[in-house]
Parts: structure tokens; C-alpha cells; sequence
């Protein structure tokens, strides 16, 4: 399982904003032009996926300097060995302490960084998820009022399932297989708390200058 699961996580998770907001973008964009043919309504319903993309920036800005603020670089001292194992009864190589070093230089220096990591895989995984099943939730109403959907319409949201359940998979499997608690707790707390405060929150506002409103708001009318 370790083995699909490291090549969706290369060619999916480290892109994984870009392609929520590939298929999002899209069947949003398709859906509203369908209903209203309005440029501005298509745009305001859009500005969605800009505020998440936004959050994702800042929040990726965020962790990262928690962690380097944290966190501390160290040296392994690997032609010490007879040393650590005197030092260490587990035989672990001895560490040596870089001051004044950020994450980035130590990594790519070959040296290791310790310090309070925030799981930034996680948070990106259950935010989209939940962004996801928002923007999904209009089209079966749409259906019901007797939309029009064809088949582009149609391909657009089951490729939207199909995203979902991709980012599900992942999320089952970083939880099962690469145990990190409380990072990841933390990080899917980030998740759900960005969509509580934007789509459960925030959006209830009403559509405005300040507020793009509701999935679904000026679409879903008789």
C-alpha cells in the first residue's frame, strides 16, 4: 500500500491546490455560466476558490516560520561513532548543535532540522475535501430546478468525485501508514477550522463587496 500511496503523493499531493482548483474552478465557472451567462456572478462565485487559495498561502507562510522559530539545526558527527556509542547505549551518532541556522540552509546542506512541524499535508487534505463536497452539494438541487447539464457539466463533476475520493485515499493513508500526532491533529484542525470560518461562517453573510456568498446563491432559482 506504502508503494501507490508514495506515487499519488508525487504526482498529486505536492500539487494538490492546483488540482482542486483545475476541477473546482471549472465546474463552477461552467455551472454559472450555464444558469446566469453572467460574467460578474461567474466571477464573484469563483472568488471562492481565491480566498482558499489565499488561506493556503498564508497559512503554508505561517507554519512555516513556527517551525523555523522553533525548531533547531544539527550536524551528524558520523565519523564519531565509538564516541556515540559510549555516549548513547542505544549506539544512536551524536548530534552537534548549529546555531543561527534556517530550515532551508540546514536541509540543503545535508544536515537534519528538528523542530514543531504542523502537518501542512493534512491541513491541505481535509480543507479540500470539505471545499470540495461544498461546491459538489449544488448540483444535485440544480438537477431538481430541471438545469441544463451536459455532458462537459457532467464529466467536470464526476472528475470532482473522483478528486475527492483521491484526497480521501491520501488522507486514510498518511493517517494509517505515517502516524504523526499531534502534528496532524493539528494541521486537520487548521483544515476544518478554515472552511467552519468561510463557508459555515463568513459566506452566510449574503453575496456583498466584502462577502462572495454561498455555493449555489443567484444558481439555485425556479
Amino acid at each position: 500500500m506504502k508503494f501507490p500511496f508514495c506515487v499519488l503523493n508525487r504526482v498529486f499531493l505536492r500539487s494538490g491546490w492546483g488540482w482542486t482548483s483545475i476541477f473546482v474552478g471549472s465546474f463552477v465557472f461552467l455551472l454559472s455560466l450555464s444558469v446566469r451567462r453572467s460574467l460578474t456572478l461567474t466571477l464573484r462565485h469563483l472568488s471562492r476558490l481565491a480566498v482558499a487559495g489565499g488561506l493556503w498561502l498564508v497559512f503554508r507562510k505561517l507554519l512555516s516560520l513556527l517551525e523555523n522559530a522553533t525548531g533547531s539545526c544539527y550536524e551528524l558527527l558520523s565519523g564519531a561513532h565509538e564516541l556515540s556509542v559510549a555516549a548513547n547505549e542505544e549506539g544512536q551518532p551524536l548530534l552537534l548543535l548549529r546555531e543561527g541556522e534556517t530550515k532551508a540552509v540546514c536541509i540543503s546542506s545535508g544536515m537534519l532540522w528538528r523542530g514543531y512541524e504542523v502537518s501542512e499535508d493534512i491541513f491541505l487534505l481535509s480543507f479540500c475535501c470539505l471545499l470540495l463536497a461544498e461546491e459538489m452539494a449544488v448540483f444535485g438541487p440544480y438537477l431538481k430546478l430541471g438545469g441544463i447539464s451536459g455532458a462537459p457539466l457532467r464529466i467536470l463533476f464526476l472528475f470532482c468525485v473522483l478528486l475527492l475520493s483521491l484526497w480521501l485515499f491520501l488522507l486514510f493513508c498518511l493517517l494509517a501508514y505515517f502516524p504523526q500526532f499531534p502534528n496532524q491533529l493539528l494541521g486537520g484542525a487548521l483544515g476544518c477550522l478554515s472552511w467552519r470560518a468561510t463557508y459555515q461562517g463568513w459566506y452566510h453573510l449574503g453575496p456583498s463587496w466584502y462577502c462572495p456568498g454561498r455555493p449555489g446563491v443567484g444558481l439555485l432559482t425556479t
